[in-house]
């Protein structure tokens, strides 16, 4: 075309780049509009991931804390069981000395372990009745026999003596 001469119009092509540029430039704002929101989004989703991870940390250090707490806890408990094994050995061993104790005692008395009835046990005999105590010939006075000294049975339970405070 241009080799023969003639003139060529290019208003068709002048519009239609303006067109582009036009259509470019409506296109460059919604880029930067959505770059923004791109941004913002991007910011958002940085701080929720910082909380995330200090609430990871707060966790795992409430986690530490706890086991650490834990294990204390078995420790006092392993100690607090084997103090409970030696009380209950010492409690033993005190019950042992005491049931011992008192059978030296009890044959000490004199009452020994057939002596003992009622009076043993810290019970009063069996009142009688006034006309058997007549035909065993005690009188009605309390704690006077036939002899005039006290009976066995008003002795009562001698006290026990033990060495364990």
């Amino acid at each position: 075309m241009a080799l023969t001469g003639k003139k060529v119009d290019f208003s068709k092509v002048v519009s239609m780049i303006d067109e582009m540029v036009e259509v470019l430039k409506k296109e460059q704002v919604d880029d930067d509009s959505k770059k923004e929101y791109c941004e913002k989004q991007f910011d958002n989703t940085d701080d929720k991931k910082k909380e995330l991870e200090h609430t990871v940390e707060d966790t795992q250090t409430a986690i530490e804390a706890a086991e650490t707490g834990i294990a204390t806890l078995k420790e006092e408990m392993a100690s607090l069981e084997a103090s409970i094994q030696s009380l209950d050995k010492a409690v033993a061993q005190a019950s042992e000395t005491r049931m011992l104790e008192n059978k030296e005692v009890q044959g000490a008395d004199g009452l020994g372990l057939r002596g003992q009835g009622a009076a043993g046990r810290g019970q009063e005999p069996p009142q009688q009745a006034p006309a058997a105590r007549q035909a065993t010939g005690e009188s009605g006075a309390l704690g006077a026999g036939p002899t005039g000294s006290p009976p066995t049975w008003a002795w009562g339970p001698q006290p026990r003596l033990s060495r364990c405070p």
